[in-house]
C-alpha cells in the first residue's frame, strides 16, 4: 500500500535540534502572519513529527500502520502532552504518516481511511483529499494559517469531513503515494511565483518576496498549488534555473477570476505543449538534467518564454487555428481543435517553435486552417515557425501583408492552400512526398528575402506570386504558373529537379 506523506513545520523558539546549517529535506510550510525575520531564520522550525500521535494537519489522523483498519477496528490515541525522547543530534526530517491510499487502489469514501477527490477528468484519475474536506479548496482556509506561531493547531474543525453522502468534486491535485508540496491561496496572495534554487522549491507572494511554502525538491516529486474562487490569480513558473530532478506540478486557478499562468524557461529546455480544452492543458519542460511536468485548469491566457524549443499539439481532430500578437513582441495561439475552444498561449524568446495541428486527424475529418493575421509572425527570438498539417485539405491563410521575422516552414501530408502575402527571410513548404499525392495552390503572394523551397508535392498550382533570392522546387512536382515565379538579386537563381514538369501560362 501507498502511503500520503505529509510533512510540516512549527515555530519552537526552545527547540534544541541543531539546525544551524542545515538545508531544509522536508517541507517547511509558514505561517502567513509570521513576519520577515522568521522567514529568514533558518533555525524557525521543528519539524512536527506524525509518530508523535500529534494529529495530522491535512487529515486529522494518528499515525497508524500501513494497513487499513479492519472493521470495527480503533485506533488508542496515546498522551501528546507526554514530551517525547529525540536524539540531540537529529536533523529536520519528518516521518511518513500511514494515511494515504495507492493510485492503484480502489477507494471511496466508506473506507475508514483517506478520502478522495474527483479532479478534472481530462488530467488524471481520483486522487487522495489532502485537506480532507472533500471539496475545491478555494473558499477554504489557507492551510498554513492553521499553524499558529508555537503550537500545532487542531485541524478538524478547520478542514471536517465531508458528508460520506455529498458529491466529491474538485480539480487538479495528488497521487496519494507522491510526495508532495500542497498550497491553497489564501486572500491577498493572488500573484504568486514558485522558484527553484538548486535543490530547494520556494513558493513566494510576488507583492512582498514573503516565502509562502518551501520545500527540498529532494523530498518531494510533486507541487500542487489551487487559486483562489472569483479571483485574478495568476501563477509565475521561474525555470530559468535548469532542473535537477523530476517533479509535476499542478495549478487550478479556481471557479471564475481571470487566472493565468507564465513560464519562465531556461535557453537548453525543450518545451511540449498539448491543449485538451478550453481552459487546461499540459505542459513538458525537457532540461538537460531532469523534466518538469505541468498541468493546468481554471485558467484564461498562458505564457511562455525563454526557451529553445517549445511544440503545441492539438488533441482534436479538425482544427481552426488564429495566430496574432497580443503585446509588442509577441505571438498568441488560439482557435478550437475537434470543435472545443481550447487555452490561448502566447511566446516569446522562443528560438524554434512549432504548431502540429496534425497528429490527431481522423480520416474525414481531417481538414485544418491556420490564420496569421496581420501582425505576422512578430515574436522576439523566433528564428523558425514550422507548421504541421494532416492528410486533409488544410489551408494557410495570411491577413494583409504580414513579415516573418525568421525562417517559417510549413509541412503537411495532405493538401495545402495559401492566400495572403508571406514577407520574410525564407520559406519552405514540404509534402508528403510524390505518393501521398499532396498538393500546393498558392492563390497570394510569396515574397522573400531569403530562398524558397518547395518538395514532396505532385503539384503545384501558382496563381499568385512567388519572389525569392533563389531556390528549389523538387520530387517530381508538376508545376502549373499561371502567375508569376520571379527571382531577386544579381545571380539568383531557382532550380526545378527531380522530374518537375512546367505548365507555363503566367509570366
Amino acid at each position: 500500500m501507498g502511503m500520503l506523506t505529509a510533512f510540516v513545520a512549527v515555530d519552537d523558539s526552545e527547540s534544541s535540534l541543531a539546525m544551524d546549517d542545515a538545508q531544509p529535506t522536508v517541507l517547511d510550510i509558514l505561517p502567513s502572519d509570521s513576519g520577515p525575520e522568521q522567514k529568514k531564520d533558518p533555525n524557525l522550525s521543528e519539524c512536527y513529527d506524525p509518530a508523535d500521535c500529534l494529529e495530522d494537519l491535512f487529515s486529522g489522523l494518528t499515525d497508524v500502520s500501513s494497513t487499513a483498519l479492519m472493521a470495527g477496528e480503533t485506533i488508542a490515541k496515546q498522551d501528546s502532552s507526554v514530551p517525547q525522547e529525540r536524539d540531540p543530534d537529529e536533523t529536520c526530517s519528518g516521518q511518513p504518516a500511514s494515511a494515504g491510499f495507492s493510485s492503484s487502489e480502489t477507494v471511496d469514501e466508506n473506507q475508514p481511511f483517506g478520502h478522495v477527490e474527483f479532479i478534472d477528468a481530462r488530467l488524471a484519475t481520483s486522487v487522495y483529499d489532502h485537506f480532507n474536506d472533500g471539496l475545491d479548496p478555494p473558499g477554504q482556509p489557507d492551510f498554513s494559517t492553521t499553524l499558529p506561531n508555537d503550537t500545532v493547531a487542531e485541524s478538524n474543525a478547520r478542514h471536517p469531513l465531508a458528508d460520506p453522502s455529498a458529491v466529491l468534486t474538485g480539480e487538479v491535485f495528488a497521487d496519494s503515494d507522491d510526495l508532495t508540496m500542497a498550497y491553497c491561496a489564501l486572500t491577498g496572495h493572488e500573484t504568486l511565483t514558485l522558484r527553484f534554487k538548486g535543490q530547494r522549491v520556494e513558493l513566494v507572494d510576488d507583492t512582498n518576496d514573503a516565502v509562502l511554502a518551501a520545500a527540498a525538491l529532494t523530498a518531494i516529486d510533486r507541487i500542487d498549488i489551487r487559486g483562489q474562487d472569483d479571483v485574478d490569480d495568476l501563477l509565475q513558473l521561474d525555470l530559468s534555473a535548469p532542473l535537477l530532478r523530476d517533479v509535476t506540478i499542478a495549478f487550478s486557478g479556481g471557479a471564475g477570476g481571470y487566472d493565468s499562468l507564465v513560464l519562465l524557461g531556461n535557453p537548453s529546455a525543450q518545451v511540449t505543449y498539448t491543449a485538451i480544452g478550453t481552459d487546461a492543458g499540459w505542459i513538458e519542460l525537457s532540461g538537460p538534467y531532469a523534466t518538469a511536468s505541468i498541468q493546468f485548469s481554471g485558467l484564461e491566457p498562458v505564457t511562455i518564454s525563454n526557451v529553445n524549443s517549445h511544440t503545441f499539439t492539438t488533441t482534436g481532430d479538425e482544427d481552426v487555428i488564429t495566430i496574432d500578437s497580443p503585446a509588442t513582441g509577441q505571438n498568441r495561439i488560439s482557435g478550437t481543435s475537434g470543435g472545443v475552444t481550447f487555452e490561448a498561449l502566447s511566446f516569446f524568446n522562443v528560438a524554434n517553435f512549432t504548431v502540429d495541428i496534425g497528429a490527431n486527424d481522423s480520416p474525414g475529418n481531417d481538414a485544418d486552417s491556420i490564420t496569421i493575421d496581420s501582425a505576422g509572425l512578430v515574436a522576439s527570438g523566433l528564428q523558425t515557425f514550422t507548421i504541421k498539417t494532416g492528410s486533409g485539405a488544410n489551408t494557410l491563410e495570411v491577413l494583409g501583408d504580414v513579415t516573418a521575422v525568421g525562417q517559417v516552414v510549413v509541412e503537411t501530408t495532405g493538401n495545402l492552400i495559401l492566400a495572403g502575402t508571406i514577407q520574410g527571410q525564407s520559406l519552405t513548404l514540404r509534402g508528403g512526398g510524390q505518393a501521398s499525392g499532396s498538393t500546393l495552390s498558392n492563390g497570394g503572394t510569396i515574397d522573400l528575402s531569403g530562398r524558397l523551397s518547395i518538395s514532396g508535392f505532385s503539384s503545384i498550382e501558382n496563381a499568385g506570386a512567388m519572389r525569392s533570392s533563389g531556390g528549389s522546387i523538387s520530387s517530381y512536382t508538376t508545376l502549373t504558373n499561371a502567375g508569376l515565379i520571379e527571382t531577386i538579386g544579381s545571380g539568383s537563381t531557382l532550380s526545378l529537379s527531380g522530374g518537375t514538369v512546367i505548365n507555363q501560362s503566367g509570366a
